[in-house]
């Protein structure tokens, strides 16, 4: 089957794939800054920052529990609760299943926060949603 597309027709379909590019683009983007799925999974995924913290704590309350020093145990414990990462900002570049995301955040410990940025490779679908790949470097 050949389609001859020629004068009027032919503007009009390259004028409905560019609008349906630019629609796909726009609904990318509204999707990133109102999706709780991508953030959830981004936030899963930067927990893997403080996880070494809060075993450590974990351990530190264990042995100062085992010595009888229950102010140490419940300092600690507070300090634990203290630890959280929280998303500030995300920005995309790229689209379909190729999509790099940029993520503002701040790491919440005991000792104040530390703002950091970090980029992540993901791949989205409109049946399947949003789907983490690996984190990348600032270069992809």
């Amino acid at each position: 089957m050949e389609l001859k597309l020629k004068g009027i027709p032919a503007i009009i379909a390259v004028v409905v794939i560019v609008a349906g590019l630019i629609g796909y683009r726009i609904f990318l983007q509204s999707d990133l800054s109102e999706s709780p799925e991508l953030r959830q999974q981004l936030e899963t995924n930067l927990m893997s920052e403080i996880t070494g913290d809060i075993m450590a704590d974990t351990k530190a309350m264990k042995d100062a529990i085992d010595r009888g020093d229950n102010e140490t145990a419940s300092d600690l414990a507070t300090d634990s609760l203290k630890r959280k990462v929280e998303i500030n900002e995300l920005e995309m570049k790229g689209s379909g299943e190729d999509i790099i995301v940029k993520a503002t955040y701040t790491v919440h410990g005991p000792k104040g926060m530390e703002k950091k940025i970090g980029y992540f490779s993901y791949s989205h679908s409109a049946i399947t949603g949003w789907r983490y790949r690996r984190e990348v470097t600032s270069y992809s």
